[in-house]
């Protein structure tokens, strides 16, 4: 178990990545989903920059101190961003801006996603506060570091070429 529980916190590490990296190159690809949450009038300009540099601040919190808090902290963005793709999917937004310029559309996947990740990373701050020390080995172990990749790779590239039924 813990060892998938490394795995998706590595993973979700990697999606915050490439999604605040995706929004502090292109912050205005999230102004249609902030518009169709908030309104258009309220849309701010800077909300994408913004967003982008805490998804890699969490991101790198998540690689160099996994701490409950952390996760916990994590595990509510996840929850965050499965309630925002529900809402752009509802609205009918084409694309969330989840990963900045390159299309993400709203898809019941991409909100499974995020609410297994959300739910992963709440166990890994549950158990991590249950056994104490550090449950996440971050070690030289590469089953551990591959594994987290690739969990993030997925993660990351499922809800870009998932197309939603309509």
């Amino acid at each position: 178990m813990t060892i998938v529980l490394t795995w998706l916190v590595l993973g979700a590490a990697v999606v915050l990545v490439a999604g605040g990296v995706g929004k502090l190159l292109q912050p205005d690809a999230v102004r249609p989903l902030v518009a169709a949450v908030v309104g258009e009038a309220r849309a701010v300009p800077w909300f994408g920059r913004a967003s982008g540099v805490v998804e890699v601040a969490v991101a790198i919190g998540l690689l160099t101190a996994p701490h409950p808090a952390v996760l916990v902290g994590a595990a509510t963005l996840f929850g965050l961003f499965a309630a925002l793709v529900q809402v752009a999917r509802r609205r009918g937004v084409a694309s969330c801006g989840c990963f900045g310029a390159i299309e993400t559309p709203p898809s019941g996947l991409h909100v499974t996603l995020n609410v297994v990740v959300a739910a992963a990373l709440f166990a890994a701050a549950v158990r991590w506060s249950a056994v104490g020390g550090t449950l996440l080995a971050w070690d030289a172990d590469p089953a551990r570091w591959i594994g987290g990749l690739l969990a993030g790779a997925l993660l990351t590239v499922l809800p870009i070429v998932a197309r939603p039924r309509r």
